[in-house]
Order: structure tokens, then sequence, then C-alpha cells
């Protein structure tokens, strides 16, 4: 999955962000040199939104089937006539069904704090980097969690067609994660180990050793703060589980 870099080359940052999935430490390289970030942000953005439009369906049929139960054992809604309750189902899947627009946009947000950890990892290793580079390398790096990931999912999820998922969590579950080991964990578990899976650990080395190569950060560090970036997104994903 890695190539030795070659020469020094002008920057392109096409070609990093196509280097960053299939040879890595060209990309590395080349981001050392300069930060290149448009491109990866511009694939990243297309392709959420792709995937996220594709997987509309699916979601308001989840959303349709899960939501009412979820009134059912809600105190508040108790109180709520038929009409409030119809009424907030239809917010829900207003919701829903716009999703596709906030998650488009989730690579970049996920890019900058991720360059923050690594400024910090960076001056923990005692490496030597800048904001530019460690957001250019994450931002690169969305690419394989945040586009190529989005698009596997998106597709197995057309594949399988709306009516197979009967909850917005399972949605998570479409590719091979920890989650698969527990079929009987708790939604928020379950939503926790969900987020290791094939494409999260490819970016957690990816950060790891792109922060090395990069700002020289002592290995054990860099490797170090790529998990905890991961474990911070499971966490995330656990909190919004239900």
């Amino acid at each position: 999955m890695s190539t030795l870099p070659g020469a020094s080359q002008p920057a392109n940052g096409l070609r990093t962000a196509l280097n960053i999935v299939v040879a890595p430490d060209a990309a590395f390289a080349a981001l050392r040199e300069r930060s290149t970030w448009v491109w990866a942000f511009v694939i990243t953005l297309v392709a959420s939104a792709v995937a996220g439009i594709v997987m509309v369906p699916a979601i308001v049929h989840a959303f349709t089937v899960w939501y009412p139960g979820e009134l059912a054992h809600d105190p508040r809604a108790a109180a709520m006539t038929s009409e409030q309750q119809a009424q907030a189902l239809n917010v829900a899947l207003g919701f829903a069904r716009l999703g596709w627009i906030g998650t488009s946009f989730s690579g970049i947000i996920a890019a900058l704090v991720s360059a923050v950890v690594l400024l910090v990892a960076s001056a923990i290793g005692r490496g030597s980097v800048n904001f530019g580079r460690s957001f250019g390398l994450a931002m690169n790096v969305a690419i394989v969690n945040f586009a190529i990931a989005q698009l596997v999912v998106a597709a197995i999820v057309a594949a399988r067609g709306p009516d197979a998922f009967s909850a917005p969590i399972e949605l998570n579950f479409v590719i091979p994660s920890l989650a698969w080991l527990a079929p009987s964990a708790a939604p928020k578990v379950a939503a926790f180990l969900a987020a290791f899976n094939p494409f999260s650990l490819w970016s957690l080395w990816l950060i790891g050793a792109g922060n090395v190569a990069i700002a020289r950060t002592h290995p054990a560090v860099a490797y170090s703060a790529a998990l905890l970036l991961t474990l911070c997104t499971a966490a995330i994903l656990s909190s919004g589980a239900r």
C-alpha cells in the first residue's frame, strides 16, 4: 500500500489526493514539501454528497419505521395528539432527507479537528510541522474515511434496497467492523464498535504514518494521536445511537 517517494516534483493536489490511496509515501513526500488540500476537499465533498443522496430512500424508510417506536417510549410524546406526532415525524423526515448536506462537510470538519490534534502530537513527539501541513494530511486522508468509505456504504445500501433497514443505526453496520463480533450489543456499544472498520483503520494508519513522515513526530506519539482521533469518532457515533 506504499511506494518509495520519488524526486521532488511541483505540488499537484490531484496527484497527491490519488497517491494518498495508492502510493501514500509519495503523498507524504509531496505534503512535506507543500500542503495541498483543495482537490482532496472537492473529492470528499462530492463523494459524500453523492453517497448521502443515494442513501436518502433507505434513511427515510428507516426513520419511518423507527421513529414511531421512539415516540411511544418518550414520556413527552404521551401528551401529544396524533396530529402532533405526525408533525414531529414529518419534521424528522425532513431532516433525514436533507441530512446529506451536513454530512457532505463532515470531512473538512474532521480534518480541521485532526489538524489541531496532529499539531499537539507533533509538539509532544518533538516533531516540526505547521497547521497547513497537518491540515493537508488530514484532508487528504479524509478521502479514505469520508469519500471512499461512504461510497462503499451507499453502494451496499442501494444494493440491499431501502426496505432492508428498519432503524437509522443499521446503516452503520453494512460494512465489516468490530460491531459484527457483538450482534447483540446495546445500540451505543454497537455504534462505538462500528467505528472500527477497514476504512477507519486504514485512515488511522495513514494519519500515524503521515505524521511521522511529514512532521518527524515520534512514531509512538503519532500513532497514539491517530488512535485518539478514531476513539473520538467512535464516541461521537455512540453518543448519537439509541
